[in-house]
C-alpha cells in the first residue's frame, strides 16, 4: 500500500504520541505541560496549570526538578510565593543538589533579585552548596547579579569558601 492510499487513524495516532512524550520526560500530561510553561517562560500559562491542579505543587519529573526550583531559575518571584503558600520547602532541592536560591540568579537581574530577597525572607538557606559545592553566593557572582550578592552578604553567606572546581 502506498502512503497516498493508506489512512492514518489520527486519534490513535495523538494517543501513542502523547504516552511516548510522558514515558520520555517521565512525568504525567499535566505535569509535562507545566514544566514546559516553566521552561519556555509562560508565566501565565503555568499559574493556570497551578491553579487548575493543586496537585502538581508536590510532583516532580524524571530530572526531580522541583516546581519552586523551576520558577526561582526563571525569576517567577510570584510562582515562588505560591509554591512556599502551598507548602513547598524553601529549601527543596533538585537532582543536582540546587536550592531555588542557588538557581535564582539565573533569572534576568530584577527578577533574580525579587526571587532571592523573597527566599531569604522565608528561611532559604543562604550558604547550602549543591553537588559541586557552589553557593548562591558563587553563583549570583558569576551570573553578574551584584543586588543579589549584596542581599545574601547581607544575610550571612560566606565568602571565603571554594567549589570542587577550584572556583
Amino acid at each position: 500500500q502506498t502512503a497516498r492510499n493508506s489512512r492514518v487513524d489520527i486519534p490513535a495516532l495523538v494517543a501513542v504520541l502523547a504516552v511516548a512524550a510522558v514515558q520520555s520526560v517521565g512525568c504525567t500530561p499535566p505535569l509535562k505541560r507545566l514544566h514546559e510553561a516553566l521552561s519556555w517562560d509562560y508565566g501565565a500559562r503555568a499559574r493556570a496549570l497551578l491553579r487548575d491542579d493543586p496537585g502538581l505543587w508536590k510532583q516532580i519529573d524524571a530530572h526531580y526538578r522541583p516546581v519552586i526550583c523551576q520558577a526561582a531559575q526563571k525569576g517567577f518571584h510570584d510562582i515562588v510565593l505560591l509554591a512556599l503558600e502551598h507548602g513547598e520547602d524553601v529549601n527543596t532541592r533538585d537532582s543536582k543538589g540546587r536550592t531555588a536560591l542557588s538557581l535564582a540568579p539565573f533569572a534576568t537581574s530584577e527578577q533574580a533579585t525579587l526571587t532571592a530577597f523573597l527566599l531569604i525572607t522565608r528561611g532559604a538557606e543562604v550558604n547550602a552548596l549543591d553537588k559541586l559545592r557552589y553557593s548562591p553566593l558563587m553563583r549570583a557572582v558569576f551570573s553578574g547579579q551584584p543586588e543579589m550578592v549584596e542581599a545574601l552578604l547581607a544575610h550571612g553567606a560566606v565568602v571565603n569558601h571554594s567549589a570542587n572546581d577550584g572556583n
